[in-house]
């Protein structure tokens, strides 16, 4: 048996009081089912729909398809703390009574057990626009953990929105591990070399350190489009690595230069603007976007733009000062080890 509403509606009444801007309302276990019952206007027509079917199949002839005016309608908009008793169920299988030209028995019945299942079901929505999603339903699922005592044969569930953010940021975290993991083979292969790969990887955290900072300061909250913005600047920050590192290896190989501080200052500083100029074009673009946020058409935009502009803003300091000292302190084996098997990057 699905019951979300009920109990999150308690908790949320109980532990978020402060932030009603309506008159609290309390229902209890008792009546739950006779508000469903009474209040849901889908419910009573599919009822109307069955009792005709019912006349149908007693040969009383076809009538009229039942239609209800009067409907609860869904507001996407209402303000934050605010909480909203939905009634959104939909009725496929009760809906094809009134197209079906013979009815039988066993397609009445289910749309019956269809009905009786959505008369169990009571839905609470609440919506939040200044906080983090996920940190304000664990806040919610601790305090309905602790104060609400599920009774047999009931089921709570946190769905919308948080439930499908939750199943996407699992499928994009599973990919981006699966993706950097052939990312340290490709490199490993180009440099002959894991630790001057994991050297090109060591980028990926300074971009993500920006991008979670920006984002912190600018939103205070990660979405789906953040984390697209956090893989799109962990690109560009690997890229920064590999043309840093693979001048290195260029110098020793074709110029002569040798392993020290030298051969770094110069890699460092004829690799300089190649780094600079694509992070400060990609940014000047993004900045309208950034500066931009709630209008309309960029709710999505707003986010990934503030993510990669964070990454881009720290992967290119830091590139800068963290690439050259971690080559100058371990790479010297894994350079002579590159030049020594003709890696690709040293060509």
């Amino acid at each position: 048996m699905q019951f979300l509403s009920i109990l999150a509606l308690f908790a949320l009444l109980t532990v978020n009081a402060r932030l009603m801007a309506e008159p609290s309302l309390v229902i209890t276990l008792a009546g739950v089912t006779e508000r469903v019952r009474t209040q849901n206007p889908d419910l009573a027509a599919a009822r109307l729909r069955i009792g005709e079917a019912m006349g149908r199949m007693k040969q009383a002839g076809r009538l009229k398809n039942p239609e209800l005016e009067t409907s609860v309608g869904q507001n996407t908009d209402f303000r934050e703390g605010m909480l909203e008793l939905g009634f959104s169920q939909r009725f496929p299988v009760t809906g094809r009574l009134g197209l079906e030209k013979e009815i039988s028995a066993t397609h009445l019945k289910a749309a019956e057990m269809e009905v009786r299942e959505v008369e169990r079901q009571l839905v609470a929505r609440a919506n939040t626009g200044e906080r983090d999603l996920d940190s304000l339903v664990e806040n919610w699922q601790k305090a309905v953990a602790a104060t609400v005592e599920v009774p047999q044969g009931y089921t709570l569930r946190f769905e919308g929105e948080y439930l499908a953010r939750q199943e996407a940021s699992k499928r994009i975290l599973i990919l981006f591990g699966l993706i950097t993991g052939v990312i340290i083979v490709l490199l490993t292969g180009y440099f002959r070399s894991l630790s001057l790969s994991l050297q090109v990887m060591l980028n990926l955290p300074l971009a993500l350190a920006g991008a979670l900072a920006f984002t912190w300061w600018k939103i205070d909250n990660i979405s789906i489009a953040t984390l697209v913005g956090f893989i799109a600047v962990g690109g560009v920050a690997a890229r920064n690595g590999i043309m840093m590192i693979s001048h290195y290896l260029h110098l020793m190989r074709h110029e002569g230069e040798a392993f020290g501080v030298a051969l770094i200052t110069r890699g460092t500083l004829e690799r300089l603007v190649p780094v600079l100029m694509p992070a400060l074009s990609a940014g000047i673009a993004l900045i309208p976007l950034v500066l931009a946020p709630g209008q309309p058409g960029k709710e999505i935009l707003h986010p990934v733009a503030v993510a990669i502009v964070g990454g881009l803003i720290s992967s290119t300091l830091l590139d800068l000062v963290v690439t050259p000292a971690v080559f100058f302190l371990i790479g010297r084996k894994a350079a002579e080890k590159a030049l020594r098997l003709d890696a690709q990057a040293a060509r």
